[in-house]
């Protein structure tokens, strides 16, 4: 992009186009010190005010340049997102500061590098993403910004990341917190989950992750005793097995659940009580089972892992609790929607037309119901 001869000149005609309407700028590939680049920086300084969003993905030592250049003058006024993406972002290098005063700055996201890369306005912050981070990392982003509500980490285990050097930190405001892979690395950790609380969460989402902990959770979920209203939980391996016992079934406020290869003898127990105890996820409308698997061609019956329910179990299992929440059990919501999705095609060798029925009825009665892949619906 650089290299272009006119681009300052592309670069003004553009902004004069958008007139009045919001920016979105994204800068990426590597600056030569030279002409053409500084009166592209100009340019650029020349309309930073009209900025909405601006992504950054270069390299240290062309942020360094970028960093001088607008400097001097720039007034990102009505930036409301910036994205930062360097390539060697772990190399030591100066703290940026032009970011320092963006009075309407509330989304961070940042790749690789940690937030001592760059001087932000950390106390208005409401939403952040930090994507390859050590779990210290994701500490030490989460107690800069004590007005966040929202933050997405993919964080992975190195041997400092000891509970006992950095200690945990309790965070008043989170109202949604993601684990994720990364699409540059993977798997992630969910260690993070051993050293945090959060007493205001409402969705906790878990997926990309390979060291998946049950008890991690519970304890987690105990300690923050969270109004949880949605609850994803989908590993890179192994199954999920959730435990039927507090603080799982204390999560009354429960609305969204998806889990992610749900273990038999959790999801067993879970629908045998979910059809006929109150009790349990009263207010759950929403309900997603995950990754269900399908016998190979060759694969016999009695073959089956005693631990992994397959598809037409579930379907079994799931027709009368499904259909008891759906015509509302008493002191419960209504169930909305229910979603069964295996991994590969679903063959009818493992599903009959019978198995199928009671999900044909709920769906003519105007509930959302899908069984299949996540591209096709056998329904």
């Amino acid at each position: 992009m650089w290299r272009l001869p006119r681009l300052a000149e592309i670069a003004q005609t553009w902004f004069e186009r958008a007139q009045e309407c919001p920016l979105s700028v994204r800068l990426c590939g590597q600056s030569p010190a030279d002409d053409i680049f500084s009166s592209f920086m100009k340019t650029l300084r020349r309309h930073s005010g009209e900025m909405r969003s601006l992504e950054l993905q270069l390299r240290v030592e062309d942020f360094e340049d970028v960093n001088t250049h607008l400097l001097e003058s720039s007034v990102f006024s009505m930036l409301q997102k910036l994205s930062i993406d360097i390539d060697n972002g772990r190399k030591n290098s100066d703290a940026v500061v032009i970011f320092n005063n963006v009075p309407l700055l509330h989304e961070v996201i940042m790749i690789v590098v940690t937030p001592s890369f760059a001087v932000l306005p950390w106390q208005q912050l409401t939403k952040f993403t930090g994507e390859l981070y050590e779990v210290k990392e994701c500490i030490e982003a989460i107690r800069l910004m004590p007005n966040l509500l929202e933050c997405v980490f993919s964080a992975f285990v190195t041997d400092d990341d000891d509970a006992d050097r950095f200690g945990t930190v309790s965070h008043p405001n989170m109202q949604h917190f993601t684990l994720s892979e990364s699409t540059l690395y993977s798997p992630f950790s969910t260690k993070i989950l051993t050293l945090v609380t959060f007493p205001s969460l409402e969705t906790l989402e878990i997926s990309g992750t390979d060291d998946f902990d049950a008890e991690e959770l519970d304890s987690f979920l105990q300690r923050s005793s969270p109004p949880l209203r949605k609850l994803a939980v989908h590993p890179l391996e192994g199954k999920v097995e959730l435990q039927l016992l507090p603080p799982f079934i204390a999560l009354i406020g429960l609305v969204e659940l998806e889990i992610w290869r749900p273990a038999r003898n959790f999801l067993s127990s879970f629908l045998t009580a979910f059809g006929c105890d109150p009790n349990l996820l009263p207010q759950l409308q929403n309900l997603a089972l995950l990754g269900c698997h399908i016998p190979e061609e060759n694969e016999e019956t009695y073959m089956r892992h005693e631990d992994e329910p397959y598809f037409d179990e579930i379907l079994c299992d799931a027709v009368e609790p499904i259909t008891k929440r759906r015509e509302i059990l008493p002191g419960c919501a209504q169930l909305q929607s229910f979603r069964v999705i295996s991994e590969k095609l679903c063959e009818s060798a493992w599903y009959s037309e019978e198995d199928l029925l009671p999900f044909k009825k709920l769906k003519e009665s105007g509930m959302y119901v899908y069984i299949g892949t996540k591209t096709r619906s056998v329904l």
